[in-house]
């Protein structure tokens, strides 16, 4: 079992029967307890490209003998190879700098040989523990290199403008609406002499208040007819009756003379 990437492998089936597993390339990092009660493998390849080997990675492989740490590896974590009793062969690079104690490996076994470079941090750690060490040759020299960066200090002026809050004041002066309320008076003279005619006299006052007074009703416009007038116009009617009775009666007189004459001539 593999992450995504195929990275890192997480987890080994530990029931499968097979003596032998070839990790594959591509794999950077052997998982916490990976390999952990894998009793059937007698053998385990790590392929070049492998960094690390994580916590109690091959714990209790009991059937391993033997297995070689690639070069790039710089630390093989606690417990990676304990209680496996029957691995008497591993070998560890120069890269190798740090092996945290004693239960990395069962150091109990007296078969157990570590094969490393003369001087190298696995043949210390062989003789601190009193395992066996073969050497595979003298290591080379570990050059660390230190690289000094210097990083020139920028000084970041920050121009800081402030800028003061605006204040919109909207000011709306609605119009005064002077209502002037115009009053109309109406003055309804009416004079009824012979011939009757009527005055209507109109004169608007117009007044500017400001205070609207209470609603006043004014009462209709009044006409006054004389009375003189009127008797006035009563003598003028006997008078034009008087008028019209003699008139008619000298029409009758003039027709009546009229009709002796013509008939006198005939005669």
């Amino acid at each position: 079992m593999f992450n995504k990437k195929k990275t890192t492998i997480i987890h080994y089936p530990a029931g499968k029967k097979e003596t032998s597993y070839t990790i594959p390339k591509g794999v950077t990092k052997i998982d916490t307890y990976a390999f952990e009660y894998c009793t059937s493998l007698t053998e385990i390849v790590i392929p070049d490209g492998v960094t690390e080997i994580g916590y109690g990675a091959f714990s209790r492989c009991t059937s391993l003998t033997e297995i070689v740490i690639p070069d790039g590896v710089t630390e093989i974590e606690q417990c990676a190879f304990e209680y496996c009793k029957s691995l008497t062969k591993i070998v560890i690079p120069a890269s190798v700098t740090s092996i945290p104690d004693s239960f990395s490996f069962d150091t109990g076994s007296s078969n157990l040989t570590i094969y490393g470079y003369t001087g190298s941090y696995a043949e210390t750690y062989a003789k601190n523990y009193k395992i066996n060490f073969v050497s595979i040759g003298t290591a080379a020299p570990v050059t660390t290199t230190t690289e000094a960066t210097t990083t020139p200090s920028s000084t970041t002026t920050k121009a800081a403008t402030t800028t003061p809050p605006t204040t919109t004041t909207a000011t709306t002066t609605a119009p005064t609406a002077a209502t002037t309320p115009e009053s109309i008076t109406t003055e309804a003279v009416t004079t009824t002499p012979l011939t009757a005619e009527a005055t209507t006299t109109t004169s608007p006052t117009a007044e500017a208040t400001t205070t609207v007074p209470p609603t006043t009703t004014t009462p209709p416009a009044t006409t006054a007819a004389s009375t003189d007038d009127i008797d006035g116009s009563k003598n003028n009617d006997k008078n034009m009756s008087i008028g019209v009775i003699l008139l008619v009666i000298l029409v009758i007189a003039a027709a009546a003379v009229s009709g002796i004459i013509i008939y006198k001539r005939k005669k």
